[in-house]
């Protein structure tokens, strides 16, 4: 991040120019040139939103959760304009296609969704460049509803069509796409519904059991390739200094049934690892998407922000069958063999399990 052109007071991302001028080498101007006069969170009453940007600089703006940097449905806002921010709860939503197409199988019976009205801004100098587009979310007249009040709300926004188009994640999140990650923006809000913090971010499908569901399991990682930030700008767990990234569950609490979270929870003060969580409500492309549990996810992160163990001195094995590692993959198998051969009554063999696995 540079000073757009020399002596400029905007900032914004450029390409590297050592011992030359920025002038030219600007690729998005910084969000700090928009003003907006209400902040994402919760709010009593309809409001008439203001956005501002310095003379000479145009704002397109959408509601429709699209970009409008490139969005064909963008508007222009002019000067001294404002945007009505009312509650959408009842317009059709991005998702009825998604959701009608599981009815209509059988796997769900979803008529009706809570929302909340999205608006996405940027603004473009005389130069044609372009700012970071900044992402609001606002919920009007919830201000007393416990069901959306109370515990963290994670709000996630991107083009409705990267989600729930033909091509979108959660229509073609089969086994062979793993690794498949869309940008969003990420929106966190305080139990309170104050606003915390937003960045870009990345969202990808959680393993396998939930790839056929309506409510997937999901990763979200902060990555610098999206917004030059590598780790979340709020620590969200109490034992670590940063997190880089956490995982959504829904733990099948539409069954009832008892979340991981809690029954790690019940061990979390003996010697033994267990990934931090708590409940959050999430919102997808300012749609009520449900209750999550949203854990540390264990990875070479946990592992150095728990243990101080650096990435290139850690190996993990998953299933007992996976790993990156071909050496790490034997040595785990040659201790499991270890541990299922050895007379446990025999001191010696004890003092050799130990050498190799953490008994307790």
């Amino acid at each position: 991040w540079g000073r757009a052109t020399d002596g400029d007071t905007v900032f914004a991302s450029l390409t590297g120019t050592p011992g030359a001028t920025n002038d030219g080498s600007v690729s998005h101007l910084a969000a700090s040139v928009l003003s907006f006069t209400h902040e994402s969170g919760f709010y009593q009453n309809a409001f008439s939103l203001g956005v501002t940007a310095p003379a000479g600089y145009r704002i397109y703006y959408t509601t429709d959760c699209t970009d409008p940097a490139t969005s064909p449905t963008r508007r222009l806002l002019a000067a001294g304009d404002t945007v009505e921010v009312t509650d959408p709860t009842g317009a059709l939503t991005h998702s009825a296609d998604y959701f009608a197409s599981l009815a209509a199988s059988g796997k769900s019976d979803v008529s009706s969704v809570e929302k909340c009205f999205v608006l996405r801004a940027c603004a473009v100098d005389a130069e044609e460049n372009y700012t970071v587009t900044v992402t609001k979310n606002y919920f009007i007249g919830k201000n007393d509803r416990a069901d959306l009040t109370g515990i963290p709300l994670v709000l996630l926004t991107t083009d409705a069509a990267r989600i729930y188009g033909e091509e979108g994640l959660f229509n073609h999140c089969s086994k062979e796409e793993d690794g498949r990650e869309e940008q969003v923006n990420l929106t966190f809000l305080s139990s309170d519904g104050s606003y915390l913090f937003d960045q870009e971010a990345g969202v990808s499908i959680r393993g396998s059991s939930t790839r056929g569901s309506p409510q997937k399991n999901l990763n979200i990682i902060a990555r610098a390739s999206y917004d030059g930030n590598s780790r979340l700008l709020e620590n969200l767990f109490p034992d670590i200094s940063y997190t880089k990234s956490f995982a959504l569950r829904h733990d099948n609490m539409n069954s009832m049934l008892i979340g991981q979270g809690f029954l790690q929870d019940l061990v979390k003060e003996r010697d033994i690892v267990t990934q931090d969580s708590f409940y959050v409500t999430v919102f997808i492309d300012g749609e009520y998407f449900g209750l999550y549990n949203l854990y540390e996810r264990v990875n070479d992160d946990f592992l150095a922000a728990h243990y101080g163990v650096e990435s290139k001195n850690t190996q993990i094995v998953k299933f007992g069958r996976e790993s990156d590692s071909d050496a790490a993959l034997a040595d785990y198998k040659a201790a499991m063999n270890l541990l299922r051969t050895s007379d446990l009554t025999d001191p010696a063999k004890v003092a050799a399990l130990e050498k190799v696995l953490d008994l307790d």
